[in-house]
C-alpha cells in the first residue's frame, strides 16, 4: 500500500482502519485510514497515484460506523469491552428504585442554582439513573458543569459525552470556567477532551488544559523541546548526507540498469531464437504444401489400378487444410515475435542509454568511498535515532497517564465506542443532548458507568437521525431515549416522572420568542426569568424580537445537489445582505454573535462561502445546519427555511 497525507479538518466521525475509496476524477481506488491526529489523515490506498495528489474525495459507507457499534456491543464482555448491562437497561427500561426528593446537599460551589437546577443536581447525585429535561436557555449546561464538579469533589470519574462535539464542548467550557485555569484538576490535566474541538471558545481559552496533546505538551515541556533538538539535528544530517546519498542511489539505480540490461539481452536472445524457430516452421509448412499439392495432381490424374496403391485426394486435401493453418500460425507467431523483437531492442537501448547517461554522470566516483561515508552519517544519526525513540516512547506513557488519571473524560458517543479501549473505568456517565442519538450508541456509552447515568436532553426537539426508509429500522433505533424508556408517556399521562427533572426557567430568549414554543411543546410550564432583557436595540425593519421575511415575491427557486441536499441562492444572498445590515448597524461585535441556521447542508455551506468572502463577517457570524445548533447559544438567529 501506498500511503498519502491530507490536512483535515473536518467535522466528521471517521475512525482508523475504517475502508475508503478514494475518487480523483473518473479513478476509483480502494484504501483505508491509516491515522487521525495533529489536523491530518493519512490514507493508504493500493496502487502509486503519484508523489502528489492535489485534491480527492474521500467516501465512506454510512453504515461503517454502525458495524463497529455491533461489533463492538456484539463483543461486550467476551473479547471486549465490558458493560453495565443491567444499568444500561435499567435507563432505557425506566426501571429501579428512584428517590425523588433530592436531599439537602453540602454544596462546594459558589453558584446560586434555582430552585429546578438544584433539584436536579440534588437528584443526580442521590439516584442510580436521572433523566434531565432541558428545554432551550434553561441552563441544562451550566447545571452538567455544577453536577461534574460535584462529582469532581467527590472523586468520582465522569464521561461526559453527547451526539456532536459541540455539545461536548459546551459542557466542558461551562465546566472549566467554572474551575478556573488554576483549579488542580485543570493544571494536572485530569479533564480530558477526546476527538476534535469544534467550540472556538473551548479551543482559546483551554484547550492546552484539555487536550490530550495540550496535557502532554505541558508536562513535557524538557521532553518536547529536546524532541525539537534532535529532529532538527537530524534534518541537519540528512541534508549534509543527500548529495553523497544521491550518488550511492544512482550507482544503485546503475545497478538496476545493468540487470536490466542483462535481463533485456536474454529476452533478445530467447526472441530471435522463437522467431528463427517460427520462420522454420512456416517454410517446412509451405514446402510441405508443396509437396500435397503435387501428390493431389498425381491421384487426380492416376488411373483406377493406380489409385489403389496411391492416398485418397479427400485425405490429401485434409492434410493441405490442416498444413495451410499451422503455415498461418506459424506466420503469425513469425510477425509478433518480430514486432517483440523490435521492442525489446528499442528497449534494451533506452536502457543502453540511460546506462551509458549514468556512468558519465557517476565518472570516477568511488563508491566505496562515499558507501563510507554514509556509514559513518548513519553511525553519526543512530544515537539521535535511539534517543528520539526513547523520547517518543516517554512522550507515549505521558499520554497513556493522562488518559489512567483523567477523572472527568469528554467525547461524543461515536468516539466512546470506536476508543472504548483507551477510556479508564468510568464511575458516571453523562450524556447530553441524548434525544439526538441513537439506542444501540447510547446503550454502549451508559454501559460503560458503574454508577450513575444522568440522560438530560430535550426530546421535543430534534430526534436521532437515522437514515433509512425502512419502518423497522427506523423503529428500532429511531426512538429516542426518553420515548424508549417511557418517560415520555409519564409525563403525557401523569405530567412527570419520579426520576425525572423539567428545568423550567429560562434565561436566554426574549419572552415572545418563548411565549412562541412554550404552550404547544412545554404545556405552558416553560416561562423567562425576570432577568432576561426585553429591549431590543436594532432598528427597523429588525426591531421586533421575531420578524418574519416573506421572499415569495422574489421566485427564489431551490436547487438539488447529487447527495438529494437543497440550496437556494437567493435566499443564500438575502441572509448575507441581512447579516451585513446587522453588523453595519453595529449590532455584532462578538466573534459568532450571529447564528445562520439552515435545514439543509448544502444551503449552509453556500452561505458560508458568502460569508467568508465578508472580511467584515466571517468572524462574527457562524452557519450551520439545524443538528449543529441543538443547543448552542445565539445573540441573534437567522433561520432560512
Amino acid at each position: 500500500h501506498i500511503g498519502y497525507s491530507f490536512a483535515f479538518t473536518e467535522n466528521a466521525e471517521l475512525f482508523e482502519d475504517a475502508h475508503v475509496e478514494v475518487r480523483i476524477g473518473p479513478q476509483r481506488i480502494d484504501g483505508h485510514i491509516v491515522s487521525i491526529s495533529g489536523g491530518k489523515i493519512v490514507i493508504a490506498v493500493e496502487r502509486d497515484l503519484g508523489d502528489t495528489i492535489t485534491h480527492c474525495t474521500l467516501v465512506i459507507d454510512n453504515t461503517a460506523l454502525l458495524d463497529v457499534l455491533r461489533e463492538r456491543l456484539e463483543k461486550a464482555g467476551g473479547e471486549g469491552r465490558a458493560l453495565n448491562t443491567k444499568l444500561a437497561d435499567s435507563v432505557v427500561s425506566n426501571f429501579g428504585q428512584a428517590v425523588s426528593v433530592a436531599p439537602p446537599l453540602p454544596r462546594t460551589n459558589s453558584k446560586k442554582e434555582n430552585e429546578h437546577q438544584n433539584r436536579a443536581i440534588g437528584l443526580a447525585l442521590a439516584n442510580e439513573v436521572t433523566y434531565l429535561w432541558g428545554p432551550p436557555g434553561t441552563g441544562k449546561t451550566l447545571t452538567l458543569s455544577i453536577l461534574i464538579k460535584e462529582l469532581f469533589d467527590r472523586n468520582k470519574r465522569v464521561l461526559i459525552c453527547s451526539n456532536t462535539n459541540r455539545a461536548v464542548d459546551q459542557v466542558l467550557l461551562a465546566l472549566c470556567k467554572e474551575l478556573g485555569p488554576s483549579h488542580p484538576a485543570m493544571e494536572e490535566g485530569r479533564i480530558v477532551r477526546l476527538g476534535r474541538i469544534a467550540h472556538d471558545g473551548l479551543r482559546r481559552e483551554f484547550a492546552e488544559y484539555v487536550t490530550l496533546d495540550g496535557i502532554v505538551e505541558r508536562r513535557s515541556r524538557d521532553l518536547q523541546e529536546r524532541k525539537a533538538e534532535l529532529e532538527a539535528t537530524l534534518e541537519a544530517v540528512a541534508r549534509r548526507s543527500a548529495a553523497i546519498e544521491a550518488m550511492l542511489s544512482r550507482f544503485s539505480e546503475l545497478d538496476s540498469l545493468l540487470g536490466a540490461i542483462t535481463d533485456s539481452t536474454r529476452e533478445l536472445v530467447q526472441l530471435t531464437n522463437d522467431s528463427e524457430g517460427a520462420v522454420q516452421k512456416r517454410d517446412a509448412a509451405r514446402r510441405r504444401i508443396g509437396n500435397l499439392d503435387r501428390e493431389f495432381e498425381k491421384a487426380r490424374t492416376a488411373g483406377a489400378l493406380r489409385r489403389i496403391f496411391m492416398r485418397s485426394e479427400k485425405r490429401i486435401a485434409a492434410d493441405v487444410q490442416k498444413t495451410r493453418a499451422a503455415m498461418a500460425a506459424a506466420e503469425a507467431d513469425t510477425v509478433r515475435l518480430l514486432d517483440r523483437i523490435g521492442d525489446s531492442r528499442e528497449k534494451a537501448d533506452e536502457l543502453v542509454l540511460k546506462r551509458d547517461d549514468l556512468a558519465r554522470i557517476l565518472g570516477a566516483a568511488d563508491r566505496a568511498a562515499l558507501q563510507k561515508q554514509m556509514d559513518a552519517f548513519a553511525s553519526e544519526r543512530q544515537p539521535l535515532l535511539d534517543e528520539l525513540a526513547r523520547i517518543n516512547k516517554a512522550l507515549a506513557d505521558i499520554e497513556a497517564a493522562v488518559m489512567r488519571d483523567a477523572v472527568v473524560i469528554g467525547a461524543t458517543v461515536t468516539k466512546v465506542y470506536l476508543s472504548a479501549k483507551d477510556l479508564p473505568t468510568i464511575d458516571v456517565v453523562v450524556v447530553d443532548e441524548a434525544s439526538m442519538v441513537i439506542l444501540p450508541a447510547l446503550y454502549f456509552a451508559i454501559g460503560l458507568a458503574r454508577e450513575k447515568v444522568v440522560v438530560s436532553g430535550d426530546f421535543r426537539q430534534l430526534p436521532p437521525i437515522v437514515q433509512t426508509e425502512q419502518k423497522a429500522i427506523l423503529d428500532e433505533i429511531g426512538l429516542d431515549v426518553f420515548h424508549a424508556a417511557g418517560v415520555v408517556e409519564a409525563i403525557n399521562r401523569s405530567g412527570g416522572d419520579p426520576r425525572l427533572v423539567m428545568l423550567e426557567e429560562q434565561f436566554r430568549m426574549h419572552k415572545a420568542i418563548c411565549g412562541l414554543i412554550s404552550g404547544f411543546m412545554y404545556r405552558g410550564k416553560l416561562h423567562t426569568a425576570a432577568s432576561v432583557k426585553e429591549s431590543t436595540t436594532v432598528r427597523d425593519p429588525l426591531s421586533s424580537p421575531l420578524t418574519i421575511i416573506d421572499t415569495s415575491s422574489l421566485w427564489p427557486f431551490e436547487t438539488q445537489t447529487a447527495s438529494f441536499s437543497r440550496y437556494n441562492l437567493v435566499h443564500a444572498l438575502v441572509v448575507r445582505n441581512l447579516s451585513r445590515q446587522l453588523h453595519e448597524a453595529g449590532h455584532l461585535k462578538v466573534d459568532g454573535e450571529l447564528g445562520i441556521c439552515t435545514p439543509y447542508a448544502a444551503q449552509a455551506k453556500l452561505i458560508r462561502r458568502l460569508i467568508e468572502d465578508e472580511d467584515n463577517l466571517k468572524d462574527v457570524v457562524d452557519v450551520g445546519t439545524v443538528h449543529r445548533y441543538q443547543g448552542d447559544e445565539k445573540t441573534a438567529l437567522i433561520i432560512d427555511i
